[in-house]
């Protein structure tokens, strides 16, 4: 597949391989193409081909424009990759690279390069560089199986809007807007979430939405445009304290944000606790109770699934687990520290903490429409 195809055409793969040697340049087109590719889902996996040096630094310097606020750096001895399929163990396998696109990563890097050895021929690589045929085989299977592992089967066989490609869905006249709240911890995951969520969110609520996913930056945007928030993320953050009043504002005059920890996050539910208790110290965060309204409208959410890393007794319990906080007589706030937008996007998450297939997007459509309602 020629490198200058669009977005649309790389997307008709799950996993994209890229190698070479000598300096490798891309058109602001192609880079565009291979974001919304890794954006939709897409998994790419690169070598520097004899592990030429070239190839190495124009890949690491396009992964830098590509990805500006997520680092190729080295993936760790314990990352997913070393035991999807084979157990790598072994220090001469912990070589590859990769850039963390929300809960997954999506590009994994090689500057060492093993292609040569797959197909039986011999590497210009110097020696202490070089992977044996049978070392090379077994990572390269692990690597698929890492890829395919976040593949949603049936969503192969669909053709899903590409965020930053295809243009935003035309808003109705007179649609309430839904905005992204950004931060500093990876605060867009899973892109295109938002109008993911639209059209059921929009048949449930019974009035036309505009959920174009158009970032919220605090002191840039007027947070009033915008009734309700979403937010979502996988790493810590922290928002300043002007930016922390004015968000507080925004909530006590009607505004409604609705959040989650993507996959179920440990560190982005840290730092949206720490900025929950500075938005309302009087205000906890509290679970709500069985039989709150936006357990049971307009999906009952009394009996859902869980993903296996669920403790077994949340999953035993099979309810939703929802919390809240209450400001001047009303929930501002409806947050889960279990993920659900990977079930709005229709993936796969091998790793997450959160629920299981569409049940994530019933979670999302009701925590939605309870904000609007109030």
């Amino acid at each position: 597949m020629p490198i200058e195809a669009d977005a649309r055409e790389l997307a008709r793969a799950p996993v994209l391989f890229l190698s070479g040697h000598g300096e490798m340049r891309l058109s602001p087109e192609t880079r565009r193409s291979l974001r919304g590719f890794v954006d939709a889902g897409g998994f790419l996996f690169a070598e520097a081909c004899c592990s030429d040096a070239s190839f190495d630094r124009s890949f690491r310097a396009e992964c830098a424009r590509l990805w500006p606020d997520a680092a190729l750096e080295p993936l760790a001895a314990g990352h997913d990759v070393y035991a999807a399929k084979h157990r790598l163990e072994d220090a001469r396998f912990h070589v590859l690279d990769g850039v963390r696109t929300g809960c997954r990563t999506g590009v994994v890097y090689s500057p060492r390069g093993f292609s040569c050895a797959l197909d039986g021929y011999a590497s210009d690589a110097p020696p202490e560089k070089r992977l044996a045929r049978p070392d090379a085989e077994r990572l390269a299977v692990n690597l698929a199986a890492y890829a395919l592992a976040w593949r949603d089967p049936v969503g192969r066989l669909k053709k899903p809007r590409l965020a930053g490609i295809d243009p935003p869905l035309p808003a109705k006249p007179g649609a309430v807007r839904v905005g992204q709240l950004v931060h500093g911890g990876d605060w867009q995951p899973w892109p295109g979430m938002l109008e993911s969520l639209s059209d059921a969110a929009a048949r449930a609520a019974n009035t036309p939405l505009d959920l174009s996913a158009r970032r919220v930056e605090i002191g840039k945007t007027d947070l009033y445009d915008y009734p309700a928030l979403y937010m979502g993320g996988v790493r810590a953050f922290e928002f300043d304290a002007d930016e922390v009043g004015k968000l507080r504002a925004y909530l006590e005059r009607g505004g409604f944000l609705f959040a989650e920890a993507c996959c179920g996050s440990g560190e982005f539910d840290r730092a949206f606790r720490a900025l929950a208790r500075r938005l309302f110290p009087d205000a906890p965060l509290e679970e709500l109770d069985e039989e709150h309204p936006a357990l049971h409208a307009p999906y009952d959410l009394s009996r859902v699934e869980f993903t296996k890393p669920v403790p077994a007794a949340i999953r035993r319990e099979r309810r939703a687990r929802i919390e809240a906080v209450r400001a001047r007589g009303r929930v501002a706030i409806l947050y889960s520290r279990l993920g659900f937008s990977h079930g709005v996007v229709g993936r796969r998450c091998p790793p997450t903490r959160g629920y299981a297939g569409r049940d994530g997007l019933r979670v999302a459509v009701n925590m939605l429409c309870y904000g609007l309602r109030e």
